[in-house]
């Protein structure tokens, strides 16, 4: 009778020990799982976020260069216009294009300085 006694002690336990794993090990595979799937999400998300940064930051690369290309052309353009409208030398031409080009790059400097700082409170 003692054996019995003590194998239906131990069945109980068998029992309870082996559903406790089997319960252990399915949260921790769920667990592990759902965790699999929030970084995969949370690196395609940053990813399609440093995509989009970088196509924005080409795109107004490539806009400034342009800008730039077109913001000489018309120097050169005004340049030319001057010497021919006022019947000036070349270099005084130019040297009013550069001059006049100082004052507006002052005047935006200054406006830039009174608004540098961006406002992070949205």
């Amino acid at each position: 009778m003692a054996k019995k006694e003590g194998n239906a002690k131990e069945k109980p336990s068998n029992w309870v020990d082996t559903l406790k794993e089997t319960l252990s090990t399915f949260l921790i595979d769920q667990v592990k799982s759902r965790a699999r799937e929030l970084i995969e999400e949370f690196v395609h998300k940053a990813q399609d976020i440093i995509y989009q940064t970088e196509k924005h930051v080409i795109d107004n690369f490539s806009a400034a260069i342009l800008a730039l290309a077109g913001f000489i052309l018309v120097v050169v353009a005004f340049a030319y216009f001057m010497m021919d409208f006022f019947k000036m030398q070349k270099y005084w031409g130019f040297l009013m294009a550069g001059l006049i080009l100082i004052i507006v790059s002052l005047i935006i400097k200054k406006t830039v300085e009174k608004t540098k700082y961006y406002d992070f409170g949205r």
